[in-house]
């Protein structure tokens, strides 16, 4: 990346109480849960979210099938106890508003998840002992405009690297992002793009890394 692009601004605080819109979340071998939500439930409260969401069961084996793992409207909630949940259903997905839950004390990953048009995100941890930050969120703004009139986003122009350490709720959310930067399979050849999003040569991206 070029020296000369632009830095953009990563800020806490943004989003805190706003409801969830999607959620989903496993807890069999063979399915998941997949939910939208009126109102926001607490993260791993899943007794509730089977009472106050409307949800359905979807097999795993048809996962793949889902349109909505590419492209979720409006927010998404994931609770997960084995990260494997989020490369099935979220990783190289298009979603602006997500939030992430690790339901499992002790889960751990080491492995970095990619998301297209993301402009906020929330993440939580639950712990059997205090944790330094348990949950925090972070918006990423590299608009000149108020929030509230980039909601639609030029989606398949930004483009954010996770690391799921950011999960262990040990350190600080911290996020990187650089703006204007052209021929992005150039600098980054094996990254996948969702089928109707593939980059063309006048394409400029905004890259974000958030650790």
């Amino acid at each position: 990346l070029t020296p000369h692009r632009r830095v953009c601004l990563c800020h806490p605080g943004i989003f805190n109480g706003s409801p969830n819109n999607t959620l989903l979340y496993h807890r069999l071998e063979s399915s998941i849960r997949n939910c939208s939500c009126a109102t926001e439930i607490e993260p791993c409260d899943y007794a509730k979210a089977n009472i106050l969401c409307n949800c359905q069961t979807v097999i795993l084996r048809s996962a793949d099938s889902l349109s909505l793992r590419y492209s979720y409207h409006g927010g998404l909630t994931v609770w997960m106890e084995d990260p494997w949940v989020l490369s099935q259903l979220v990783n190289y997905s298009v979603v602006t508003d997500l939030r992430l839950a690790s339901c499992r004390p002790g889960m751990l990953s080491k492995d970095y998840l990619t998301v297209f048009g993301l402009q906020r995100l929330q993440v939580y941890k639950r712990a059997e002992h205090e944790v330094a930050f348990s949950k925090q969120d972070i918006t990423i703004d590299c608009s000149e405009m108020p929030l509230a009139q980039f909601e639609t986003p030029s989606v398949p122009h930004r483009v954010s690297f996770l690391d799921l350490n950011l999960l262990s709720g040990d350190s600080f959310l911290k996020a990187y992002s650089v703006s204007d930067v052209p021929a992005i399979k150039e600098h980054f050849p094996n990254l996948l793009f969702p089928s109707a999003f593939e980059p063309t040569s006048s394409w400029q991206y905004q890259v974000t890394f958030i650790y």
